[in-house]
């Protein structure tokens, strides 16, 4: 790194925390690729705008019977209701959190336009990253089913990061957040 980036950085790190200046040169790094690949730009822009739909799709699908070798069914539907009812209270608990915290947007914090539109607002924790892995989680105890959905999850927050809406500590928060809702009821109705 040479001087002026290494002063620049030290300034920062001043006047913000180490997480801030981190999530800042890791979005820099993001939307310096923009445009390297437009392949890319573009399948990452259809998944973080239309991944939340699609997971409900297969969900619905898993319900269906879809896929199901040696599952019980009344499984399957259990951990669909534990899903939809943990991306629920997973949002209900983000919304003082982002609200205290209000943390601006990427693109409004370091004045970008961002591969998507999107309204400004709280981004601390991200909602999409709490919903997608509150989806997940419980389908960690129904057969093969939860891979599926994990793969999904990462690809959302990672395509919301890559287009701008989301600092990585923001989907930190959203992920640790619906995965701990999530397990929470689980484990009260698969364990308990």
């Amino acid at each position: 790194m040479h001087q002026g980036g290494f002063a620049r950085t030290l300034r920062a790190g001043l006047s913000r925390s180490c997480t801030e200046v981190l999530d800042h040169r890791f979005m820099e790094w993001l939307t310096h690729q923009w445009g390297k690949f437009v392949f890319f730009d573009a399948w990452m822009m259809v998944v973080a705008e239309w991944n939340p739909t699609l997971m409900l799709v297969v969900i619905f699908l898993f319900t269906l019977g879809f896929g199901a070798h040696h599952v019980q069914m009344s499984s399957v539907w259990i951990a669909a209701g534990i899903s939809i009812f943990s991306a629920f209270i997973g949002r209900v608990t983000n919304e003082p959190v982002g609200r205290l915290i209000q943390r601006l947007r990427p693109f409004e914090a370091m004045s970008f336009s961002p591969l998507v539109s999107h309204e400004r607002g709280d981004s601390f924790p991200s909602n999409h990253a709490t919903g997608a892995f509150a989806l997940a989680v419980p389908f960690l105890f129904v057969s093969d089913y939860w891979v599926i959905l994990f793969a999904l999850a990462l690809l959302l927050v990672i395509s919301r990061m890559y287009v701008g809406l989301h600092f990585v500590t923001d989907i930190i928060a959203g992920l640790s957040v619906g995965m701990c809702v999530a397990l929470f009821f689980s484990w009260c109705i698969f364990v308990v």
